[in-house]
């Protein structure tokens, strides 16, 4: 295993658990659900570890796949621009849902303000993860 197959492996999680996560938060207020929206939450988080990963393997996955035959070089500097913009996305959800945990404890009117933040942001989340897997699979299609 290389880089390039630890990126294309780790870059679907985020993918899935975004969206995943985000129907899970509609559910938790749809049915006034702690339990849900805490698994929620925790979703958000995992899926930014898996970002962060996914992206910091990409350099190496470039790398490796740039000099071969059928690769298109500006598919991969815009995949790789689309992924800033999806990873800091998905970060900047993953710090808001683990804030979400702590303020639930000493502030929870605080805490319940980040709701609707965290919907939107979830949505923009898997649009911008979306867009860059397939920015990614165009770089060899």
């Amino acid at each position: 295993m290389n880089s390039a197959h630890f990126h294309l492996m780790l870059v679907h999680i985020p993918v899935i658990l975004v969206p995943f996560g985000g129907v899970l938060l509609l559910i938790s207020i749809w049915r006034k659900s702690e339990v849900t929206r805490s698994v929620a939450l925790g979703t958000f988080a995992i899926a930014a570890v898996f970002a962060g990963a996914a992206y910091l393997l990409g350099e190496g996955a470039e790398e490796m796949v740039e000099d071969v035959a059928g690769v298109v070089k500006s598919a991969i500097d815009l995949h790789e621009d689309s992924a800033a913009v999806a990873l800091w996305a998905t970060i900047v959800l993953g710090i808001l849902s683990i804030a979400h945990f702590g303020l639930v404890r000493i502030r929870p009117n605080v805490a319940q303000s980040l709701i609707v933040p965290l919907v939107i942001l979830s949505l923009a989340s898997a649009g911008s993860l979306a867009y860059t897997a397939q920015q990614g699979g165009m770089i060899r299609h």
